[in-house]
């Protein structure tokens, strides 16, 4: 037997408390018994680093595995002990691990301050916080002298007396909790003075620290005015494109000459370091205009671009200044009154260099400190593409526009008709009133309402009324009122009322009511189907779907169809309940209830045999449905193996926008028809996506939706997949996001929508995440220019179903409103990369996407980036698919062809299995590769991936030998072309257990080839049953 290392030393241990284990390996060749270990007190061993004892024993199997032996020491007396851990077994010799330790009494350490503690803000004329941050639980004392004071000692400070041993000018203790902030307020201080504050901790047992720490503070300086004016924006893009933004907080008018406002710039040579707003400013400019109540204004600089921020010029400016406007990432600017008094500022410590500072609509009153947790730090491209008038983000916006009080209408709805009667529905349709945008309409069983509407109250859809149910809302004169009772008499009464573009509302008009009464059509007694549908054929199917068709029964008006992976069902149909998509029945699952001698279904497991029954249903009639249960309709199929050495790259774009929202600007009377014609021309342009906002706001409608999903389809052929989808949310409200794979329109306005989900809300059991959840198969969502806080803040805490949902997260994206069509107008490289690595740290296994947001006729012209998706085949199936499952890239490169894997497995893949991870790149690319890096991270770990490997060739093969046993990383390539052009891949997930058996696999052998000697490599032709083993082989 052997054991690795043969001593262990533990040092200084505090008696009665556990010391960090310690571990040494055990092998051993030809024994026939047990090993046993066996060690005395203060010592103790372990099998599992958790359960510790004084004797622990080993089988021979577990031997043969050179376990680790975990060791931990716990004195009860000071001094010195010592002990072996001796490995014994029959037959053998036995081993000793030598092991030694020192018993003291208690804590002998002081505490350790956190760099950059203690430190001060929130600074007020009287007041200022203070905040200190140590490493253990103790108490921390401050002394806060005049600028200039000596420092005291440590006792001193703890004493609370300056140098001299006086008092000081003020002193207390506050405690502290290890590794959190704490902070003390100090209070009855005058304005406009400097401040030393020097500060020393000591721990519970006492240890005192042997040198103090030093603040320094000020407190603020009344400015002569007091102007409820505010810097709500920085923007500072490259080269003279500088923005500020002035936002008036009350509720009239401020005209800044009057008095005197005045605009300042604090200058640092060169763009390094960080912002120090302090003496007096480089440069300064008399203010000279107006700011609206509640209104924002922007200042900005002659030498602005037009295209910089595609919505502003230099004429947008309410006042330049070349010289004020005029910062890089370490110049602070600020707001003066006349005698240069700061009011507000922006800066003090960051560095702002080419991005945006945003801030929040919390602040309530200007600062002349600046507090960092008032602003968000905001992407540039966030900014330029901020497209929407109530995006904070968007230069010369702070709060949501003004919008005018709501007013009832004034004329009521008229000309009620009833267009489509059935037994369970009515469609009816009205003629507009002359001055309302939204009508609620109210059905009931008694020709009067006991209650009307009340102003400012809104009724949900479904909800008891007035003696009635409220059964829409909408903003057409059309509607159909579904779910209805058989051979019954319903009175409807259509209000007017006004709730868009304006407060208050909503306003209903109660007079002049418009009613109609319209009964639905008698349902004859149900009788059970005689037959069951036959011909049962696969019309098409693939590694993840099958697609079947029957021959219908002559006697039924609709059929269910349940797939299984069982060849049998546990239950039948039960008569008078109705089955949706989605419901287990019998073992298996309903994928089709409907009329219709076809059915699909996606997101089928490879290489599994899927059963289906089909079932006849009657159910327009009265007592149903009624199901006939026996002999159903059986067909079978096994769905093939992707191999995943054969998948082609395929290039495109998920983001655009055509004239059914907000796109085709150039153009209007373009419509998708047109986008994707264009798009089939465009250089490595596989497939393109658009992604119609989902909400009135941006000129969508309902009424838009369907055509968009008929043009996708016909657009669509060998060569080129046109896809529809949707961006779902708005940028003030919470961020958008891109969704594919769902064919109804999901959304919050009254009217405008197939799936409810409220405005603004991602998570939770109503959230937009879950309903793509809910819908499976190949249901996708991607992040749109992602910032910080979106998503209803996902990225600060992990939540499972967000994962679940979303597959990717763009890393750049547009510009939004390029008119370029010479693939030379990128967006800002690689800009939301920070966002990508926060969620990857986070546990979220999402994929680099790169998106164009196109809301011109550019579709894949503007820039060479592209989306490239690695699929077996070009159809929006495949290609879904594959994006589900993570395996795609961001390429700036429209041609390059990257191929990531570990263990073979491509990129995406979230796998277990034994030993290290071999990670291999292969590259061919239009520019010559300059570095490939690799990057390795831990999920949930909160920390961001680090560079693993770098290398300077087109290849790299590299085996990450320091991931330990049971433990998880992913990985990424990060590869840079000699023009500059960046490629960033999805990740590979990759848990090391090295007690993974590998599954069997049957490999099928193509007929004997006859080669020529000294031909290269050919393909053996062979294929696999095992999907999760790639074949590899060489010839010679």
């Amino acid at each position: 037997m052997v054991a690795t290392p043969t001593n262990l030393a533990f040092g200084n241990q505090t008696i009665a408390t556990n010391s960090a284990s310690q571990s040494f390996t055990l092998a051993g060749t030809n024994l026939t018994a047990n090993a046993n270990i066996t060690t005395t007190l203060p010592f103790t061993v372990s099998k599992d680093n958790t359960n510790f004892s004084n004797s622990i024993s080993y089988t021979l199997s577990e031997i043969s595995t050179t376990p680790t032996v975990y060791v931990r020491f716990r004195p009860t007396v000071t001094g010195s002990a010592t002990s072996n851990a001796v490995i014994s077994s029959t037959g053998t010799t036995a081993v000793n691990v030598a092991l030694t330790g020192t018993g003291v009494a208690g804590d002998v350490t002081p505490p350790a301050t956190t760099n950059t503690y203690p430190k001060v803000t929130n600074a007020t004329l009287n007041t200022l916080d203070l905040t200190n941050n140590i490493n253990e639980n103790g108490t921390s004392y401050y002394v806060l002298l005049t600028s200039g004071a000596a420092a005291p000692s440590p006792a001193q400070v703890k004493a609370g007396l300056d140098a001299n041993g006086l008092p000081a000018l003020k002193a207390a203790s506050f405690p502290n909790t290890a590794n959190g902030d704490a902070t003390v307020t100090i209070s009855g201080l005058p304005a406009n003075t400097t401040y030393r504050i020097y500060v020393v901790s000591e721990d519970a047992a006492l240890n005192l620290q042997t040198t103090v720490s030093l603040a320094d503070a000020l407190t603020s300086n009344p400015p002569l005015v007091s102007a409820p004016v505010i810097i709500s924006q920085y923007y500072e893009g490259t080269s003279t494109n500088k923005w500020i933004e002035l936002t008036n907080l009350s509720n009239t008018p401020i005209n800044t000459a009057s008095p005197q406002l005045r605009l300042a710039l604090y200058n640092i040579s060169g763009d390094a370091g960080t912002i120090n707003i302090t003496g007096a400013p480089s440069q300064v400019v008399n203010l000279n205009f107006t700011i609206p109540a509640r209104g924002s204004v922007i200042l900005g600089n002659t030498g602005n671009s037009n295209t910089d921020v595609p919505y502003l010029s230099p004429a947008s400016a309410i006042q330049n200044s070349n010289t004020v406007i005029n910062f890089n990432g370490n110049d602070g600017i600020a707001l003066l009154d006349a005698n240069n008094n700061i009011i507000d500022a922006f800066g003090q410590g960051v560095n702002a260099k080419d991005v945006s500072y945003v801030r929040s609509l919390n602040v309530t009153a200007p600062s002349p400190a600046y507090v960092d947790n008032d602003w968000t730090r905001t992407a540039l491209a966030i900014v330029q593409n901020a497209i929407d008038d109530d995006d904070v983000n968007r230069l010369g916006v702070h709060f949501p526009p003004n919008l005018p009080v709501c007013a009832a209408p004034s004329s009521p709805a008229t000309a009620l008709t009833f267009t489509t009667v059935t037994t369970n529905s009515i469609t009816a349709a009205f003629t507009k009133s002359a001055d309302a945008n939204e009508y609620l309409i109210i059905r009931s069983l008694n020709a009067t309402l006991s209650a009307l509407p009340v102003d400012g109250t809104v009724y949900n859809v479904g909800s008891a009324f007035g003696g009635g149910i409220i059964a829409n809302r909408i903003v057409r004169n059309t509607f159909t009122d579904n779910a209805l009772t058989d051979n019954t008499s319903y009175n409807y009464f259509i209000i007017p009322l006004n709730n868009i573009s304006c407060t208050g509302g909503p306003k209903y008009l109660n007079t002049g009511i418009l009613t109609g009464k319209q009964a639905t059509k008698a349902l004859l007694p149900c009788t059970a189907p005689v037959s069951q549908p036959t011909n049962f054929t696969i019309t098409s199917s693939n590694y993840n779907f099958i697609q079947g068709a029957f021959t219908p029964a002559s006697n039924a008006d609709e059929y269910l169809v349940v797939m299984s992976t069982s060849n049998t069902l546990t239950a039948a149909p039960v008569n008078q309940i109705t089955y949706t998509v989605g419901d287990q029945l019998g073992g298996g699952i309903v994928v089709k209830r409907g009329t219709g001698n076809t059915f699909i279904r996606n997101g089928l497991t490879q290489n599994t045999n899927y059963y289906f029954f089909i079932f006849s249903i009657n159910s327009a009639c009265s007592g149903g449905p009624l199901y006939l249960t026996t002999q159903p309709l059986l067909g079978n199929l096994k769905t093939g193996i992707l191999d995943v050495n054969k998948l082609n790259f395929y290039y495109g774009n998920l983001h655009s926008h055509s004239s059914y929202s907000d796109g085709n600007k150039d153009d209007l009377t373009k419509k998708p028809e047109d986008d994707y014609a264009f798009a089939k021309n465009s250089m490595n342009l596989d497939f393109l996506g658009i992604s119609e906002h989902n909400h009135t706001q941006a000129g969508m409608s309902l009424a838009s939706w369907q055509p968009g999903i008929d043009a996708a389809k016909r657009a669509t052929t060998s060569t080129f997949v046109a896809m529809h989808g949707m961006e779902w949310g708005v940028i003030s409200g919470g961020g958008h996001v891109i969704v594919y794979g769902i064919d109804s329109l999901i959304g919050w306005e009254p009217g405008e929508n197939q799936i409810y989900v409220p405005k603004s809300v991602y998570t939770g059991a109503t959230g937009l995440f879950r309903i793509i959840n809910r819908h499976g198969l190949n249901a996708v969502a991607t992040l749109a220019h992602p910032n910080t806080t979106d998503y209803n803040n996902i990225s600060a805490t992990y939540d499972l179903s967000a994962d679940s949902a979303i597959v990717g997260t763009a890393l750049e994206s547009g510009p939004a409103f390029s008119t370029n069509i010479t693939y030379s107008d990128p967006a800002s490289s690689m800009s939301y990369l920070s966002y990508y690595n926060r969620m990857l740290a986070k546990g979220y296994h999402l994929g680099a996407s790169i998106d164009h947001d196109n809301h011109n006729l550019t579709f894949g012209r503007h820039t060479r980036a592209r989306l490239v998706v690695l699929a077996p085949a070009l159809t929006e199936n495949d290609l879904l698919d594959a994006i589900k499952k993570m395996r795609f890239y961001a390429s700036q490169d429209s041609a390059a062809k990257i191929v990531f894997t570990i263990n073979k497995q491509p990129v995406g893949s979230v796998f277990k299995t034994a030993g290290a991870p071999l990670i291999e790149v292969t590259s061919v690319t239009t520019s010559p590769v300059t570095s490939i890096k690799i990057l390795y991270g831990t999920p949930g770990s909160s920390v961001n991936p680090v560079e693993l490997t770098t290398s300077t060739s087109t290849s790299v093969s590299y085996t990450d030998n320091a991931l330990a046993n049971l433990s998880t990383g992913y990985y990424y390539a990060d590869i840079l072309e000699a023009d500059g052009s960046r490629i960033i891949t999805s990740p590979i997930w990759y848990s090391r257990d090295d007690a993974t058996v590998k599954k069997d696999q049957n490999i099928t052998f193509a007929a004997t080839k006859t080669v020529t000697y000294g031909d290269p490599d050919f393909p053996a032709g062979a294929s696999s049953d095992n999907t999760a083993i790639n074949i590899t082989y060489t010839s010679s």
